[in-house]
């Protein structure tokens, strides 16, 4: 049995595998993120604006990234959430086959007792097909951590390589270009990919090991203080929270990533939203004992360098993984499944560096065979979980019923679907659990706005803009209410602030050219619902407006395919067919 663990064509068959159980998410809608990253992007809407990106603007708007989703786009029959998730499975696939040669090459350099390939199918499979790995491949903005993952395993790949090879070959320059050209192309797609250059440091002390002379070390030190300007250049201000600090957020992520750990041995209770207090309002022998543990795998993993070098390596690159987003950067979400995708190489190299040496033994085979299936089964299971939106969020509640993000995204579902009664609930729900939504806010607000609870929509924006005053849907729901009332002037003022902190979307452009032509400034309305088309809008309420207002000045012509563009997109948008027949010497079509 144990021949079919050494074929070469197990890496294929690991791969088609782990491509097969995720096709379940394949028809998955786009979720958080997905939409402004990919419909909205800056690239697509704003490609004058590249031209005036610092390196700094590069790294931090990720434009590698940003690329790839517009080509992504230009390639695909029409923007759906599938032809995105595919190129998400292939790279996701691609890392997995990076792990098995750089895992391979470790082995070969380090130990040479002819496991390697054993080492390196063993460390693609943990890889790929662990259900914790699920939330970064499904969410598709999260390609970001896919790339930077990928270039970082390519960049280590060819350090290795350069730095083992006992003479330079032929092809030593490939391997210098690509390795320089990895580093760029992993920070370009996500600044995390600074992990990077602790990463060269620690592939050099503690498998490299080689007396170089000082200029060899020079050289890795500049590398290394180049990754830490990098970090710096890549965060925009203060990125501390109301709720949390830095040092808060660094005892907290101590206790975090214990539970990240658990999730490695019973993937079970995933979430796209976990609850996580901070750690003043935990136990604190449950900080103490978190403390104590990562003290004694890093003890662990510093006196076992010389004997077990490929598991301290493992650990360096898991801790390292995890310091810019779960200790380093404050960040919003305190723990979220995807943040385990570059962790995840390390350990993978620890679990197949432990199990490779048992390999022979008969009973290995089977276990490994069942230990894969079930991985394998669960991931497939949580796939589905992200083939509707609905089940989703559903399915968070299950794990966190305290998720306010889960209660609005459910009201918001509904919402769509024109169940107000519903969507109105889900709101409250998420208020009771979180009084500070400023989302379940602004959607309350603007259904009571349209059932004529102006008083209690008031209220609440007012509540919202308290606590975020720059929120863009508070500022054009607000807007909304004020032109409810009658109070056009007024409204244009949080339409134009929406307009202002608007990160790229279309809608508020759509409410301030309304307002505008509900004021009978054509020119004005005009130049808005054109910045929205620019900006990817392609309703029908906004190709109507476009078509009122050439109305108005007289342009029949631009009218009527305005009016057409608008029953094109919604056939029963009713009041594009009547102002169409309304045109002069029109008929309808």
């Amino acid at each position: 049995m144990n021949n079919i663990l050494l074929s070469k064509w197990s890496v294929l068959f690991i791969a088609i595998s782990a491509f097969l159980i995720f096709i379940p998410s394949l028809k998955g809608p786009f979720i958080l993120d997905d939409q402004n990253t990919i419909i909205y992007n800056e690239l697509r809407t704003s490609p004058e604006k590249i031209e005036s990106y610092s390196i700094v603007d590069h790294i931090r708007e990720r434009t590698f990234s940003q690329w790839t989703f517009l080509v992504n786009e230009k390639l695909s029959p029409k923007v759906t959430p599938s032809y995105f998730r595919v190129v998400n499975y292939l790279l996701h696939l691609l890392n997995g086959f990076l792990i098995y040669l750089f895992v391979s090459l470790l082995w070969r350099k380090t130990l040479n007792n002819g496991q390697e390939h054993v080492a390196g199918l063993i460390a693609m499979m943990i890889f790929l097909v662990h259900p914790l790995q699920t939330q970064a491949v499904n969410y598709i903005t999260q390609r970001m951590t896919l790339l930077s993952s990928g270039f970082s395993l390519l960049a280590m790949l060819s350090f290795l390589k350069i730095r083992t090879s006992p003479k330079p070959d032929t092809y030593a320059w490939v391997l210098r270009i690509g390795f320089i050209l990895s580093i760029v192309l992993a920070v370009l797609s996500k600044p995390i990919a600074i992990c990077i250059f602790p990463f060269i440091l620690v592939l050099e002390v503690l498998i490299v090991r080689k007396k170089e002379a000082k200029a060899q070390w020079i050289s890795i030190m500049l590398i290394f203080i180049f990754g830490i300007i990098t970090l710096g250049s890549s965060i925009q201000g203060p990125i501390d929270t109301p709720r949390i600090g830095r040092l808060d957020y660094l005892l907290t992520q101590s206790i975090v990533s214990f539970k990240y750990f658990g999730l490695l041995l019973w993937p079970n209770d995933l979430s796209i939203d976990h609850f996580q207090p901070i750690w003043t309002e935990i136990a604190p022998f449950k900080l103490a004992l978190s403390l104590a543990g990562h003290l004694s795998i890093i003890l662990f993993a510093w006196l076992m360098r010389s004997k077990y070098s490929i598991i301290s390596l493992g650990i360096a690159l898991t801790y390292i993984s995890f310091l810019p987003e779960s200790g380093l950067i404050p960040l919003k979400d305190i723990m979220v499944e995807h943040r385990m995708y570059m962790p995840m190489i390390g350990i993978a190299i620890i679990t197949s560096t432990i199990t490779t040496p048992l390999h022979r033994r008969k009973w290995f085979l089977p276990i490994l065979v069942l230990i894969s299936l079930s991985l394998m089964l669960r991931t497939s299971i949580r796939n589905f979980d992200w083939s509707d939106k609905l089940t989703l969020w559903s399915t968070t509640l299950e794990t966190n019923p305290s998720s306010s993000r889960a209660m609005y995204s459910i009201g918001h579902i509904y919402l769509l679907k024109g169940d107000t009664a519903e969507a109105l609930s889900s709101f409250s729900k998420a208020l009771d659990g979180n009084p500070r939504h400023v989302p379940s806010l602004a959607a309350s607000a603007l259904i009571n706005t349209n059932q004529g609870n102006l008083s209690s929509a008031e209220k609440l924006l007012n509540r919202a803009l308290e606590l975020e005053p720059l929120d863009v849907v508070s500022l054009q729901n607000m807007g909304y209410l004020l032109e409810s009332k009658n109070q056009l002037k007024e409204s244009l003022k949080f339409y134009k602030r929406a307009v202002k902190f608007n990160k790229g979307t279309p809608d508020p452009h759509i409410d301030l050219g309304t307002a505008y032509l509900r004021l009978k400034r054509t020119d004005k309305a005009i130049e808005q619902f054109e910045k929205a088309i620019n900006l990817g809008s392609e309703s029908a309420r906004l190709h109507n407006n476009l078509g009122f207002a050439y109305q108005i000045l007289g342009d029949a012509s631009l009218a009527k395919y305005h009016y057409l563009r608008a029953l094109e997109i919604d056939s029963t948008y009713e009041l594009s067919r009547q102002n169409l027949i309304s045109l002069p010497d029109s008929t309808e079509e």
